[in-house]
């Protein structure tokens, strides 16, 4: 039985040579014996191996610096040396970077955002030379942000107060695909769990607090009319009977 392997070769150079990539070959076996001629229909891939992208965040403020870093991977998913094309667009799609790199399995690099920079999307591009690409986007935080203020104290049972350090952490979440909320509307209602742990280095005493008496609202008050007259006399007079609290139900001034 002989085997045609010149096929392969002859098909990886047609598509070296011209933009339409073909898709299969076909392997062809011939035998006086069993039998004449059988072929088999191989496809094709000339994809190279994989790149992936990270970035150590998603959003960024204008002035800061964005690590980045590109690993190369064969089809097998192994660690390989390639060289690849770097290329990063502002969020205007201009080409700010343009470098032809070798990865060493792994390249870190890096790059600085202008102070003067729009908010958007900024986009990195990285591809295998004359293979497909691969790409990453993230975004640029606008100036249009809101802070939220907290004040945490620590006191002794007798009402001194007690000196430390504070830290504070925001719960985060993974996510996957395009984030399209903007405003807390959607989280309007819901309230603002505060956990604090005080510990005293010298006795090593703990001691936990827990709120949520915070509550997420668009408005600092609440205006009630539910008290003023559902029906009207003509001739009569009309009051209007409204109380203004905050969101808590406190009075307001």
């Amino acid at each position: 039985m002989s085997v045609i392997p010149s096929l392969y070769k002859e098909a990886i150079k047609r598509i070296g040579k011209t933009k339409k990539i073909v898709p299969y070959i076909q392997l062809a076996a011939e035998s006086k014996d069993v039998f004449l001629e059988k072929k088999k229909t191989i496809l094709l891939s000339t994809k190279k191996g994989y790149v992936f992208i990270q970035t150590d965040k998603t959003i960024y403020n204008p002035g800061e610096n964005v690590n980045f870093r590109v690993f190369t991977l064969d089809n097998y998913l192994l660690p390989v040396e390639e060289n690849i094309n770097v290329k990063i667009f502002n969020s205007k799609g201009l080409l700010v970077y343009n470098q032809a790199l070798h990865t060493s399995k792994l390249l870190q690099r890096n790059i600085v955002i202008p102070d003067v920079e729009t908010a958007g999307h900024w986009k990195i591009v990285a591809a295998f030379i004359n293979h497909p690409m691969s790409t990453l986007q993230w975004s640029l935080r606008s100036g249009n942000m809101f802070f939220l203020h907290l004040s945490v104290s620590a006191r002794y049972t007798y009402g001194k107060d007690s000196d430390g350090v504070a830290s504070i952490t925001m719960p985060t979440e993974d996510l996957r695909g395009k984030a399209e909320k903007q405003n807390i509307q959607h989280i309007e209602g819901y309230n603002l769990y505060i956990a604090v742990t005080a510990l005293e280095t010298a006795s090593g005493d703990l001691e936990e607090a827990e709120s949520t008496s915070v509550k997420i609202v668009t408005s600092p008050y609440i205006i009630d009319m539910s008290k003023t007259k559902e029906f009207f006399t003509p001739g009569g007079k009309f009051s209007i009977l409204a109380t203004t609290t905050h969101p808590d139900g406190s009075p307001s001034p």
